[in-house]
């Protein structure tokens, strides 16, 4: 259907002829995949830097935690405990 269009009506054919340049496609996706890297490495980082200080996201993990555990059982717990904490 909008091949018909375009073929009917060479003034549209021109109009998306120049609207497609391959440089400014490049131009334009390579600037939208770095704004979306930058916000993704933003995202974690401040995901770690919630984690390393126990707040914002950390801090409900913290606290629905003991429930979970609680939950699951001792039995659970001394089957799969494969982190170990110096204390």
């Amino acid at each position: 259907m909008i091949a018909e269009n375009v073929v009917r009506r060479p003034r549209l054919a021109r109009l998306l002829r120049s609207r497609v340049d391959p440089a400014q496609e490049t131009g334009l996706l390579l600037t939208a995949a770095l704004v979306g890297a930058t916000f993704c490495v933003t995202g974690v980082g401040l995901l770690v830097r919630m984690i390393h200080s126990n707040s914002g996201l950390a801090s409900y993990d913290l606290a629905f935690a003991p429930e979970f555990l609680a939950q699951l059982g001792e039995d659970f717990l001394g089957r799969h405990a494969a982190i170990h904490h110096p204390d």
